[in-house]
C-alpha cells in the first residue's frame, strides 16, 4: 500500500520542484543543562512499544545530543522578513538548551503546493511532519499506509501532558481524534476560546461627518454605501476582499476565508449545499444590484484570492467597509493619509428577509496545522516528549512569551506581560517581527497557545472589535474537522471539481450582470444537480455523522 501511495504521490507532484525542500539546519550548539531542571535518565530510543513515563517531565531530554529533522512548510511570513534559518530563533535556542535537542529544519518556498507529496513520495520522511492534514487520503489513511505514528498508546506516557489538555471538554477530544478514534497528530490547543479575530469594518468618521447610523438591514446598508460613493468618492464603497466577502455571513452564506467551508451548512445534523439555496440567491441579487450601481469593488473578480481588504484601498480613502483582521486597524490610522481616519466593527447586515445568517467566521477549540510523527522515526519517544514539553506549564511559557526578564515579566496579576524588547523593539522590529523572533513563530509548533498575548500590540479599541464580531451566529457552520475516507475523498473531489468550477463561474456573472439570475438561476440549480451535487451531499452527510459520533 505504501509503495503505491508513494508512486500516485509522484505522479500528481511536479518533478521540478524536487529540489524546493531545502534543509535549513545550522551546526549544533554545544550541549549545557539549563539551571534548575533535573536531569533525565538515559532514553531508550529504539520506538517499538510505548513505556510507562516517570512521574512529570524531567529535562534535558537525553543525555546524548540528539538531532530531530522536521518537514516545516513555509517560513512564518513575519520570521522570514529577520532570519532565514529557524535555529536562529531565541525560542529554539531557549528549546535546544532546555532539552538537549537539535532540529534540522526542512523549509519550502512560500507558495510551494507540491512539496507535501514530494516528501510523502521520496520515502525519507523526517521525525516531525508540519500540516500532517495535507495527506490526501486523511489521517487515518496517513497511519494506516505508514506513514504517520499512531500516538494512541503513547497518551497516558509520552504525551501525557497533551493528553489532559486534550481531554479537558468533549469539543477538544472529539477535534484532536480521528474517525476511528485515533490520534494521528499533536495539534494546537487554545488556553482560552478566541472571538473571531477578523470580520467587517467601517469608516465611523465617514458615517458622523455625514450624520448616518451604523447600517443594520440591506437598505440601510446601501443607504450608507451610496452616500460613500457620492459624497466621499469612493471608488469601492464595500470591498469583498476573498470570493464573496463577510458580507454573505448575514445571510447565511460564504465568508470566503476558508476558516469554515463556505459552501456547506450543517442545518441541525443534515447537510446542505450553500450555492443553490433561497439565502445564495437573495444574497447575489443584492450584490448583483450593488455592482450595477458602483456600490461594491468592480476588481472583485481579481481579488478572491485576497484573506483581508486591500490596504491601499483601505489607508487612501477607496473603500469605506471591507473586511479585516482586528490588529489592523491601529496599522490603518497610522498609516492612512487622512488624520481624522477611524473605523468600527460592524455587524453582517440583515437581508429583507429578516431571517439572520447562522454560518461566521470563528476560532477553532483545537487548531494550528498540527505535527505528526515519521513513523520510520528512530527518536519517537524523543521527538513524542519534545512536542508534549510545549503543553507542560513551562514549555507553554516559552513558547508564548519566552525567557522572564528578557521578553516578559509578571505583572502585578501574577500573568506574564511583553517587555518593551517585544512592544516597542529597540532594533526597530514591529511587535509581530519581535514575537515571530523572540517566541515561538505562531502555528508553526503545536502548544498550549495563550491568542491574549497579542493584546500587548493593540488598543482596546481594536481588541472590542472581536465583541462585536462574536454575536454572529454559527450554527449552521460545517466543522472543518469532519473527514472523509480514502475513497470518498477521491469520489468527491472528481464531482466537486467540476460542481466548482462551474459555481464560481456562474455566481460571478450572476453578479456582473453576464447572466440574469432571474430568469437563469433554476438553470443553474438544475446543472449543478445535474453535475452530480447530490453525490456530493451524501458523502460529506456521512463525513459529518462520523464526526458527530466520535
Amino acid at each position: 500500500m505504501r509503495k503505491m501511495k508513494k508512486i500516485i504521490a509522484i505522479t500528481l507532484s511536479l518533478a521540478v520542484l524536487a529540489a524546493s525542500v531545502t534543509a535549513c539546519s545550522k551546526a549544533a550548539t554545544d550541549s549545557k543543562e539549563s539551571a534548575g531542571y533535573a536531569s533525565t535518565k538515559e532514553e531508550n530510543t529504539s520506538g517499538d512499544s510505548p513505556e510507562k513515563a516517570e512521574e512529570g517531565m524531567t529535562l534535558p531530554l537525553s543525555k546524548e545530543k540528539i538531532t530531530l529533522t522536521m518537514y516545516a512548510g513555509a517560513m512564518d511570513g513575519n520570521y522570514a522578513t529577520v532570519a532565514n534559518d529557524y535555529n536562529d530563533n531565541a525560542f529554539f535556542k531557549e528549546m535546544e538548551k532546555r532539552t538537549n535537542v537539535h532540529i534540522e529544519f526542512q523549509t519550502v518556498p512560500q507558495g510551494s503546493t507540491d512539496a507535501f507529496n514530494l516528501m510523502i513520495a521520496s520515502g525519507e520522511l523526517p521525525d516531525l511532519i508540519y500540516g500532517p492534514g495535507s495527506y490526501q487520503d486523511g489521517l487515518d489513511a496517513a497511519i494506516d499506509d505508514g506513514y504517520y505514528l499512531d500516538l494512541t498508546d503513547y497518551l497516558d506516557t509520552y504525551l501525557q501532558d497533551y493528553n489532559k489538555l486534550r481531554t479537558k471538554s468533549p469539543d477538544l477530544e472529539r477535534n484532536s481524534t480521528t474517525d476511528s478514534g485515533r490520534i494521528a497528530a499533536v495539534m494546537q490547543i487554545y488556553q482560552t476560546p478566541q472571538p473571531p479575530w477578523m470580520g467587517l469594518m467601517i469608516r465611523k468618521d465617514w458615517l458622523d461627518e455625514l450624520n448616518l447610523q451604523v447600517p443594520k438591514t440591506t437598505a440601510e446598508w446601501e443607504t450608507v454605501l451610496t452616500a460613500f460613493k457620492e459624497k466621499k468618492g469612493a471608488y469601492a464603497p464595500l470591498s469583498l476582499g476573498g470570493p464573496l466577502g463577510f458580507y454573505g455571513q448575514g445571510f447565511g452564506v460564504a465568508s470566503g476565508t476558508g476558516v469554515f467551508s463556505d459552501s456547506w451548512l450543517n442545518v441541525d445534523g443534515k447537510v446542505v449545499y450553500n450555492d443553490t439555496t433561497d439565502n445564495m440567491k437573495e444574497f447575489l441579487t443584492v450584490l448583483a444590484d450593488w455592482y450595477k450601481k458602483g456600490l461594491i469593488d468592480p476588481d472583485f473578480m481579481t481579488k478572491q484570492s485576497a484573506f483581508f481588504a486591500d490596504t491601499a484601498m483601505v489607508t487612501t480613502g477607496q473603500t469605506g467597509v471591507f473586511n479585516a483582521v482586528y490588529t489592523m486597524r491601529d496599522m490603518f490610522k497610522a498609516t492612512s493619509s487622512d488624520k481624522d481616519f477611524d473605523v468600527i466593527a460592524i455587524r453582517n447586515p440583515l437581508p429583507d428577509s429578516g431571517v439572520e445568517g447562522k454560518v461566521g467566521f470563528v476560532t477553532p477549540v483545537i487548531g494550528g496545522a498540527g505535527m505528526a510523527v515519521s513513523a520510520d522515526s528512530k527518536n519517537k519517544e524523543i521527538a513524542m516528549k519534545w512536542l508534549n514539553y510545549l503543553f507542560t506549564e513551562e514549555g507553554s511559557l516559552l513558547a508564548n512569551y519566552g525567557i522572564e526578564n528578557d521578553t516578559f515579566t509578571y505583572n502585578g496579576e501574577g500573568k506574564p506581560v511583553f517587555t518593551e524588547k517585544i512592544t516597542k523593539n529597540p532594533e526597530g522590529l514591529a511587535m509581530a517581527q519581535a514575537m515571530a523572533f523572540y517566541t515561538l513563530p505562531p502555528s508553526l509548533l503545536p502548544c498550549n497557545y495563550d491568542w491574549t498575548r497579542e493584546l500587548a500590540g493593540v488598543s482596546e479599541s481594536s481588541a472590542d472589535m472581536m465583541s462585536v464580531w462574536g454575536e454572529q451566529k454559527v450554527d449552521n457552520n460545517y466543522p472543518s474537522q469532519a473527514t472523509m475516507t480514502n475513497d470518498e475523498n477521491r469520489e468527491y473531489a472528481s464531482i466537486y471539481s467540476n460542481v466548482q468550477t462551474y459555481s464560481s463561474e456562474r455566481i460571478t456573472q450572476f453578479i456582473t450582470g453576464v447572466h440574469d439570475i432571474n430568469t437563469e438561476w433554476d438553470d443553474y440549480v438544475g446543472t449543478i444537480k445535474e453535475l452530480g451535487i447530490d453525490r456530493c451531499v451524501e458523502i460529506k452527510q456521512a463525513a459529518l455523522d462520523r464526526y458527530l459520533q466520535r
